[in-house]
């Protein structure tokens, strides 16, 4: 009974450590080798004598559990190593007693060590991502523009038909998924003839293709800024772009703002709220966009250059 006791009491203490560990690095906004008392806090506030922004860097104080530390509690790993002490000793102990204890000891110790890993494993996931499903509220919204630059035209165009959702890691902004669509006759060029011959056959084929999608597969090199109120990162999205039936990878640069729930995102939604703005280049021959003639490289440009705002609202 005290031999069960002990590895019921270790593995215990030894969720919870990891769990303290997790939370603690999630908080701080990256895995804790060493334990902190204060972290860094990026302030930028606009200057209106000047008008440009002033950045200070601040310490917010506080305890954050690292793996290892010099001072008590001594990091996850050494106190782990002291639950998994207790829970040895509760093994050897039931292992004295009799083969059929023995037996039920292992099983709870495996099924408590299945526990610790589900615990891990489970919580680092779901503290870490968040799904934003596309929205408007008040002055924001998702929408597009783009530009064509030929030689004898240049044509700007707008787009507002957008749908999907995707998912962000919002601690070290590296894991990215989800879909985002935008109808094929959103897009207004404010000439409703041309607009009428870049939603034909021979162009975009609205009728066979009404879609335009972007399915993104994850973030490289994200440059991350922690602010007071918000989380600011710069990175190249990587996703697969499908336009006209043809579906190709396509890298676009984007910069994220990450405001988590608060008193002051109340007044625009419930939930976490992210912004993303992306700048892209289309190159219409991959695509399989011909055009009639020469008009491509002519009055329409042979890659199209998009800049999209997306807002979403967190699930």
């Amino acid at each position: 009974m005290i031999a069960k006791a002990l590895m019921i009491v270790s593995a215990l203490l030894l969720v919870g450590t990891i769990g303290w560990w997790v939370h603690d690095s999630i908080d701080y906004g990256k895995p804790l080798i060493v334990s902190k008392t204060a972290r860094e806090v990026r302030v930028v506030e606009h200057d209106p004598l000047f008008g440009q922004p002033i950045e200070r860097l601040e310490l917010e104080p506080g305890r954050w559990l690292g793996l290892f530390d010099v001072a008590p509690p001594f990091g996850a790993v050494p106190l782990s190593a002291v639950w998994l002490a207790l829970g040895f000793v509760g093994w050897r102990l039931a292992r004295r007693s009799n083969a059929k204890v023995y037996q039920q000891s292992g099983n709870v110790m495996k099924l408590l060590v299945g526990m610790v890993l589900v615990t891990f494993f489970g919580t680092a996931t779901r503290a870490e991502e968040r799904t934003f499903v596309l929205s408007s509220a008040g002055k924001y919204s998702c929408h597009a523009e783009f530009t064509s630059a030929a030689p004898l035209e240049t044509i700007v165009g707008t787009a507002d038909g957008f749908s999907g959702q995707f998912s962000l890691d919002v601690v070290a902004f590296k894991r990215a998924s989800g879909t985002v669509t935008v109808t094929v006759r959103s897009m207004k060029t404010g000439s409703t003839t041309r607009d009428g011959h870049m939603y034909g056959s021979d162009w975009l084929d609205a009728d066979r293709y009404p879609t335009i999608s972007y399915a993104i597969k994850r973030l490289d090199n994200p440059v991350i800024t922690r602010e007071s109120d918000r989380i600011v990162v710069n990175a190249t999205a990587i996703g697969d772009f499908t336009m006209h039936g043809v579906t190709k990878e396509l890298p676009a640069q984007v910069t994220i703002t990450y405001l988590p729930h608060s008193e002051k995102t109340k007044s625009i939604a419930d939930g976490d709220l992210a912004l993303v703005q992306a700048n892209f280049s289309v190159p219409l021959a991959q695509f399989g966009v011909k055009g009639k003639g020469t008009i491509i490289g002519s009055r329409v440009g042979e890659t199209i250059t998009v800049k999209a705002t997306l807002f979403g609202i967190s699930k």
